[in-house]
């Protein structure tokens, strides 16, 4: 779709929800759009939306479940980690589950629950595995989608370049609205291809586990249609300086072996293993 034509589709939905007084994952979902108070942003962002599959087929789904390989790249060889992520992200709340290791993610909102072999642990390391996970589930797993995520400011970042200036990506800054969420070297910068307004890269600084405030570029490849939605199924994360140039190889690659929208999923998923 036209992004001029996305445009006036959405704010006809914005209208007819307003009118309707309704409550439905749509009225969400356009409500959080138009609390975007950078204008240059929002337009950004729902050209990408649109680009992506569109705001009505994200909220089409409840809920979205995949099957995860996350593979560790080091001189000493290759470790891959298969993990099973679910997202609710209506009610904010992720699943994690790393059945090799026997452990459990909870998130429900701010809150974490680990479990290990059925049991809740207050492990340190494995908490701060965990939390990583959980961000990765919550803002790249659904990306463009997450960036509509409650509680998050949206902001216009210009614009980056590429060699011989043939190539052009938009760029928007995601940090949060809830004071103590993010640390201060914590950031989230999406490039959106300027012609195509699709995501090809997301650098991010995250302080958890595995990254550790360590600078990265997340390149999203290999996109596949799912559900009526474009989202990538395969990231490469490689480590940056702090004017976003690769310094080394990719350290860590996630492949997304299966996609699922729609799980069944009753609220007990979300509260124990």
């Amino acid at each position: 779709m036209r992004p001029a034509v996305a445009h006036a589709v959405w704010g006809a939905l914005v209208i007819t929800a307003l009118a309707a007084g309704g409550c439905s994952r749509l009225d969400i979902l356009n409500g959080r759009l138009g609390a975007i108070a950078d204008e240059q942003a929002r337009t950004v962002l729902l050209d990408a939306l649109w680009a992506h599959g569109s705001t009505y087929r994200w909220a089409d789904h409840s809920n979205l479940r995949a099957a995860v390989a996350w593979t560790d790249h080091s001189p000493l060889g290759d470790r891959t980690t298969e993990m099973v992520w679910l997202l609710d992200p209506w009610n904010n709340r992720v699943r994690v589950d790393r059945p090799a290791e026997r452990t459990v993610a909870l998130a429900v909102g701010p809150r974490l629950q680990v479990f290990a072999d059925g049991k809740e642990t207050s492990d340190l390391a494995a908490r701060a595995q965990a939390a990583g996970d959980v961000r990765f589930v919550r803002q790249l797993l659904p990306m463009p989608f997450s960036l509509t995520e409650d509680g998050l400011n949206i902001a216009w970042a210009g614009t980056r370049t590429g060699p011989g200036e043939a190539r052009v990506w938009q760029r928007l800054l995601a940090t949060s609205r809830r004071a103590g969420d993010f640390g201060q070297n914590d950031r989230t910068v999406v490039e959106i291809r300027k012609d195509t307004h699709r995501v090809d890269d997301v650098v991010i600084q995250w302080p958890e586990l595995p990254l550790l405030d360590r600078p990265m570029r997340v390149e999203m490849v290999e996109w596949w249609d799912a559900g009526g939605l474009a989202l990538s199924r395969l990231w490469r994360f490689v480590p940056t300086d702090e004017s976003g140039k690769a310094t080394g190889p990719a350290m860590y690659t996630v492949r997304v072996k299966r996609l699922e929208f729609d799980a069944k999923a009753t609220a007990e998923v979300f509260q124990k293993p």
